[in-house]
């Protein structure tokens, strides 16, 4: 299940914010949206796993704690308004500028990357079942990189946006991960992922070696981008990879 990528950051601000953020506008959005309660409720399995993971304890979370708040909220509003619609999407997008300002938002982008990173450990650890990995050839990979910018990067001198060197630094991470057997990742991806790691490194004070710039780049978002609202824009940039190589490779479905 997902949900409006707004509606996703403003949900993720505000259990995660410094407390003055107000629920009312996220209400009415969730309360409008028929997978809200569906993805939820996922959050929620995802922190729960999160805090095992760590060795906290769930039931002394706050971000728990207004997560299930809110999810009782949202149910009262319905039942209040009956909600149909979707709320005018401005509602969310004056809470976002606002946290922009404030920028606790970069502090949710690096715990949501962390969660993920987490919950993949915890299931290999766990040994549970591991769903199909989903891998781009080198040939979707170069041609998803030349769809992100048509013209080339680096012709401006800056190298790509802080959201563009996420996407790149995405791809850099498939493409040099290894296999599902557990065989590594062949010469030819490694080759395209270097090149790739180059220009998601562009404008950046590393070495223009291939190899090196590999290295960097899968040191992730944090490592390579020191301003925190970068680095976030940055995690926000995976996520977008994730989301585009999730939706063109997802497994088709068993026929009914």
């Amino acid at each position: 299940m997902s949900i409006a990528e707004k509606l996703e950051e403003a949900v993720l601000a505000y259990l995660y914010g410094d407390g003055e953020e107000d629920p009312g506008a996220i209400v009415i959005e969730a309360a409008a949206d028929p997978e809200a309660d569906a993805w939820l409720a996922g959050l929620g399995d995802e922190l729960r796993v999160y805090k095992s993971a760590v060795g906290a304890a769930p039931d002394g979370s706050d971000a728990l704690a207004r997560l299930a708040a809110l999810r009782e909220e949202i149910t009262r509003y319905r039942e209040r308004e009956g909600a149909t619609e979707r709320a005018p999407s401005n509602v969310i997008s004056l809470a976002a500028r606002r946290r922009e300002k404030r920028r606790t938002y970069s502090f949710v982008a690096t715990f949501a990357a962390l969660a993920a990173g987490i919950l993949v450990a915890v299931v290999a650890l766990q040994g549970g079942p591991e769903a199909p990995v989903l891998r781009p050839t080198v040939a979707q990979a170069q041609r998803w990189v030349d769809e992100l910018e048509p013209g080339g990067f680096g012709f401006s001198g800056d190298g790509p946006t802080a959201r563009d060197r996420g996407f790149l630094l995405g791809v850099v991470g498939d493409l040099s991960a290894p296999h599902a057997d557990g065989t590594g990742a062949n010469a030819e991806e490694l080759a395209a992922a270097g090149d790739i790691a180059l220009i998601a490194l562009l404008g950046l004070d590393y070495d223009r070696d291939p190899a090196a710039a590999l290295q960097h780049a899968n040191a992730g978002c944090a490592a390579l981008l020191k301003d925190a609202t970068e680095a976030a824009e940055c995690e926000l940039g995976r996520l977008d990879y994730q989301r585009k190589r999730d939706a063109q490779l997802k497994p088709p479905e068993a026929p009914r």
